[in-house]
């Protein structure tokens, strides 16, 4: 079990978390994952989507030791080669078909619901943040069934850069579903005095994203890199990165007094980042599991924080607190962070003085930042001690669980 050797506390009220990504998929649903594997997993279950737990495919051993329960009952085959391409009237044809469906698919789904609720004989839900889908069934399971909920968010709803119709599903229901919850945990201080500010009612609690820090073994040399000198990124790359990201690679192809690698640690990359740097020799796309991650981290000479410009969404970069922050936070190497003045990121690296900050596109100035950390190593060693305390401080996993349960129990 993913919780083997740790103690296990209990919640006192039965939980319903409900997800559409199941445990443990990437980003916010790993933190979920981290956070519960020190719960006991007799004291909630889930509730989320077969398709997209499917398509996660967990290792084998990761997954939460609770009851896993699924809203829908979909099924997709994969496509067959050599299938014709559909015509303009019978996809016309299908979508209004499954248009024609929907209002049986959600009463399928509540109904799902429900019968998790009574089976398991749930005392508080759990709603966690996505595009929409795992909030809206949340509120409508407290509703008709009458038990309370609280909400987990990882990012902003409403102002998300979210596609339609979820963007304007977000601006009418999240007012309402705010209303309803007993109490809604962030992830950072900026996030709560933002929807404080919006919401001067609620009730909010911050739980900074978690990491068992034993799975990072401190280094036991002191900072000392060597050329050629690495720049590890790792995680997703979308709207949210990609323009800070394709600054750095810029600002690297353009040096030539020092011997730089960048190394990109993405699932699914975007295909054009991938193919407008495929010859160059010294930036490589690659992937790595979770569990790899420490070591990935721990073997470079500068990780990188990247938050966008010119985004449809500012106040996410405003507000966001990157699952991988927390992993730099503690990977025992210092942290460059490029995004904007306004970003939480740059705020937060300034303030705990935890990593260097470019806060203007000026690739320049990128490079006066690769060239300090690699140079200036009592520099970089601070920021690499003042980066450990400020993890060990907040982002270690047993008080955050422990603080997670009291207010679950609070509810």
């Amino acid at each position: 079990m993913i919780a083997a050797g740790h103690d296990l506390m209990g919640l006192k009220k039965k939980t319903l978390i409900v997800s559409r990504w199941a445990p443990p998929a990437l980003g916010g649903p790993q933190n979920l994952c981290t956070l519960f594997s020190r719960i006991d997993g007799r004291r909630y279950a889930i509730l989320t989507s077969v398709l997209n737990e499917l398509q996660a495919t967990p290792p084998a051993g990761s997954r939460l030791p609770c009851r896993y329960y699924y809203y829908d009952e979909e099924k997709r085959d994969p496509p067959r080669s050599g299938r014709p391409a559909a015509s303009p009237f019978g996809a016309a044809l299908r979508r209004a078909w499954r248009g024609c469906l929907l209002p049986a698919r959600i009463a399928r789904i509540i109904s799902n619901g429900l019968r998790t609720i009574k089976e398991e004989r749930i005392e508080l839900l759990l709603g966690i943040s996505d595009e929409g889908p795992a909030l809206i069934l949340t509120h409508l399971l407290s509703r008709i069934s009458g038990t309370p909920y609280a909400l987990y968010l990882f990012d902003l709803y409403k102002g998300n850069d979210l596609k339609q119709p979820w963007r304007s599903i977000s601006d009418r229901f999240e007012p309402l579903l705010f209303k309803r919850a007993r109490r809604i945990i962030v992830t950072n201080e900026r996030t709560r005095d933002y929807y404080l500010e919006r919401y001067p009612a609620g009730v909010f609690d911050v739980i900074h994203n978690s990491v068992d820090g034993s799975l990072y073994r401190v280094i036991p040399d002191a900072y000392d890199p060597k050329p050629p000198y690495t720049i590890v990124f790792t995680g997703r790359i979308y709207w949210a990165q990609e323009r800070s990201l394709r600054n750095l690679l810029r600002a690297v192809a353009a040096m030539d007094d020092l011997e730089i690698r960048c190394l990109i640690y993405a699932p699914n990359p975007p295909k054009e980042l991938v193919a407008d740097y495929a010859r160059h020799p010294g930036i490589r796309f690659d992937v790595a599991s979770h569990d790899e991650m420490p070591a990935v981290q721990g073997r470079a000479d500068i990780l990188f924080l990247p938050l966008a410009w010119k985004t449809n969404s500012p106040a996410i970069i405003a507000t966001a607190s990157p699952g991988k922050l927390t992993d730099y936070l503690i990977a025992g190497r210092p942290m460059l962070v490029h995004a904007p003045p306004y970003a939480f990121v740059s705020q937060y690296a300034r303030e705990h003085r935890c990593g260097h900050v470019v806060d203007e596109e000026d690739l320049a100035a990128l490079q006066a930042g690769i060239r300090r950390l690699v140079t200036d190593l009592d520099y970089s060693r601070e920021l690499i001690a003042n980066a450990r305390k400020t993890f060990h401080a907040h982002y270690e996993v047993g008080p955050n669980a422990r603080k997670m349960t009291e207010i679950l129990d609070a509810v």
